[in-house]
């Protein structure tokens, strides 16, 4: 997932810092996951079995249950040990990015799109496990043209083995 962001930031914007950001973001966007389910087990099992068999996100599950999702949560932590503000921001709403009034490509751009291309094709999400992509964010940043070169671009660098790069 960290590759995927970071081949799409470098595609976008090659500055050393911002690609940075995305790499780590994409690294760190699910930790909310590992508090969540090491401080309530049965709670969060149960969640993810939801999830699983349902086709509410787990996010929205989390929302429901805990009145927060992983991503507030791994948020919250990333920024108590102060980490950039646009990784927090990356973190914090990777699965809603319409809810950032950030309004230009940013890690958070790359990490919600890598979120969801790790997931299959663009043009498979279907399914109760199926992520989706926030098109009106994408088309309020002027990006939803982007999408297949993103994934194409992601999808050539597996077949070479250097996603990392």
């Amino acid at each position: 997932m960290g590759s995927y962001a970071k081949l799409i930031t470098k595609n976008e914007n090659p500055n050393e810092s911002l690609v940075n950001d995305a790499f780590l973001s994409g690294m760190l966007h699910d930790m909310g996951k590992m508090i969540l389910a090491q401080n309530f087990p049965k709670q969060y099992s149960n969640i993810q079995y939801l999830a699983d068999h349902s086709t509410a996100p787990l996010w929205q599950l989390e929302q429901e249950t805990f009145g927060t999702t992983h991503a507030e949560v791994g948020a919250y932590l990333l920024s108590l040990w102060r980490l950039p503000n646009p990784v927090i921001e990356a973190v914090a709403f990777h699965h809603q990015p319409t809810r950032c009034s950030h309004q230009m490509f940013s890690p958070l751009t790359a990490v919600h799109v890598a979120n969801v291309l790790t997931q299959g094709d663009l043009k498979e999400q279907t399914g109760t496990k199926a992520k989706k992509i926030d098109n009106e964010y994408l088309n309020t940043l002027d990006f939803a043209d982007k999408l297949e070169s993103w994934r194409d671009l992601c999808t050539k660098a597996d077949h070479r083995g250097d996603s990392s790069n």
